[in-house]
């Protein structure tokens, strides 16, 4: 059986490894269903560009409109908004529909793709591996990298073409002001680069004692006869 320390090892084998490095790895399972993955995107990129034009409309409305005494810019206004709120709400739907199924069926694959793998392996590797462990990779490794690129991947995008989009918006009012803006965008970037690399160390901590864990439970269970007959429990 594996001592702590390899467990450890194991664990921290591929700590550099990206986001987008994943990303391409999983590329292919993405392309064997391009219809729906490029539904998801184009849903988010029009939900979110609807949902920023929306704010537009109701500062126009306000500005045009309430301001200046105009009832037909405040008419107009009020139905743009309705409809592009409409149009965001329908597009988050549409997307989280999509990509659900998409996510599901790449976890899917990908899922019988391991055990495959795993039925393949040689018996030195389950002699020195528990089984816990590779339960854990078979289930709770891949429902994680599922949430990434169902939940992770959707939010990500949705919050950059938001983020382009409120940029064109501020820019359209005052550029100076934009570019002033702009300037405290690196020492952010720095700050959530430093707290995101905080949460992947807890979570590689977390998933190696979960691991652990299902190693545990998985060789008690299994040998609760022989635990049992020497009276350890």
């Amino acid at each position: 059986m594996s001592s702590p320390i390899d467990e450890l090892r194991e664990d921290k084998i591929r700590v550099g490894t990206s986001i987008l490095e994943i990303f391409v790895r999983l590329w292919p399972y993405f392309m064997r269903r391009k219809l729906a993955f490029f539904i998801s995107i184009g849903a988010v990129a029009l939900g979110a560009t609807a949902g920023r034009l929306a704010v537009l409309v109701f500062g126009k409305a306000i500005d045009s409109g309430v301001a200046l005494n105009d009832r037909n810019v405040i008419l107009f206004a009020a139905i743009g908004y309705f409809i592009l709120l409409t149009t965001s709400a329908l597009m988050d739907f549409v997307q989280a529909y999509v990509f659900g199924k998409l996510g599901n069926g790449v976890l899917y694959e990908l899922r019988s793709s391991l055990i495959d793998h795993v039925q393949n392996l040689p018996i030195s590797y389950f002699d020195k591996t528990p089984s816990g462990r590779i339960v854990t990779r078979l289930t709770n490794d891949v429902v994680a990298l599922g949430e990434v690129f169902t939940q992770g991947l959707i939010n990500v995008f949705a919050a950059l073409v938001s983020m382009i989009a409120i940029v064109i918006a501020m820019a359209v009012i005052s550029v100076k002001l934009t570019i002033l803006t702009l300037l405290i965008a690196p020492p952010l970037a720095w700050v959530i680069w430093k707290l995101s690399q905080q949460v992947f160390e807890a979570q590689r901590a977390s998933k190696a004692k979960l691991a652990a864990i299902n190693a545990f439970v998985a060789e008690n269970v299994g040998g609760m006869r022989v635990l049992q007959l020497y009276g350890r429990v």
